[in-house]
Formats: structure tokens, sequence, C-alpha cells
């Protein structure tokens, strides 16, 4: 969204920058503001004075995500895209290719703000640059209700005196199991 991206200056978006050829070299050929990445160009230009093939573009600003769950950004692009998160790249796709999604492989954390630079090139063909996020589903936080006694955790081996609840952060693909110490099985 729009709204969790500011420039340099702070208005709403990223800052891009265009060049002739596929390197992001040479002089810019043409700067804006894009209030989002959410391009398909199709066979045309992306704005007045830019080829509708062989240009790049590099985007960048800050992304400050809102109160709520982690999210992890991704790329859809044709043809070739990067990601950099704070200095390092975190999605590697430059290659000329048709429309391909890759997301990155950890999560952002809800309510941080983080430096991102966005990088595209179009060879031939269709253009495609979209940014993405999916919200992150790798963890799940819950609360759950110890019982009196001395609990196992069958996953951590860590051990809980109840009765009391507890939070409990698992992967999604599993349960939060606690057997009960010393109990016998049939």
């Amino acid at each position: 969204p729009s709204e969790w991206l500011k420039t340099a200056s702070g208005e709403t978006g990223l800052t891009c920058s265009f060049y002739n050829g596929m390197k992001l070299e040479g002089d810019v050929i043409g700067t804006r503001v894009d209030a989002d990445v959410n391009f398909n160009w199709g066979n045309g230009s992306p704005m007045s004075g830019v080829p509708s093939d062989s240009f790049s573009a590099g985007r960048e600003g800050k992304i400050t995500l809102p109160a709520g769950d982690d999210v992890r950004l991704g790329i859809l692009s044709d043809d070739g895209a990067r990601l950099y998160i704070d200095g390092k790249m975190v999605i590697d796709n430059w290659k000329d290719s048709f429309e391909v999604t890759v997301y990155t492989e950890s999560a952002l954390k809800a309510g941080s703000t983080h430096d991102i630079k966005l990088e595209y090139f179009e060879n031939g063909g269709g253009a495609v640059a979209k940014l993405l996020y999916a919200v992150d589903t790798s963890t799940s936080t819950r609360k759950v209700y110890v019982p009196t006694g001395t609990w196992m955790n069958l996953f951590t081996g860590e051990q809980i005196v109840g009765p009391q609840s507890i939070e409990v952060t698992m992967g999604i693909e599993q349960s939060p199991i606690f057997v009960k110490m010393g109990s016998t099985t049939v």
C-alpha cells in the first residue's frame, strides 16, 4: 500500500529514476515519484523519454509496516528485478524472464521501518514491475491454558507448572501439545 512508502523528502511513494539500457548506468533519463509499485506497461513506455524496451529503473525510499502482522515482501516482474532492505539484497531475480514472483525468505516485523531499494530492467516484450506483500504465516502465537500440575511441551521439552495461561509460538504446521509429567500411556 502507498501509505507504507515514503521518499527521502517525506512524500508518499518511492523515488524512481530511469536509465537507458539494462544496467542502471549512465545519465538518468527520467525521474518521478511513484505512489506505489504496481505497473504493467505491456509493450509501452513507462514515461515520456524512456524507451519501451531496454531500460532500467531504480526506486528507493522507506517502508513502514503497520502494527499487526509481520509480512514478507515480494516482487512480480517481467524481466529482471532485485530488492534491497536496509542495504542488503533480499531478492535477486536479475535475469531476462517472463512474469515471475519471488518473496523474501524472512519477514519484516509489524511496526518496523526500513530503507528499501527496488531495481528493475526491461529487455523486450512485456514489462511488469510490482512490489507485493504477504502476511507471514510461518509462525503463530496462541494463548494456551495449562491445568494444575507439571506439563511438558512435547516439541520443546520445556516444563510448565499450572494452572496458568501462557502464550505459545509455533509453526503453523504444529499444534501446542503438552504432556502431564508422571502420566502413563495406555
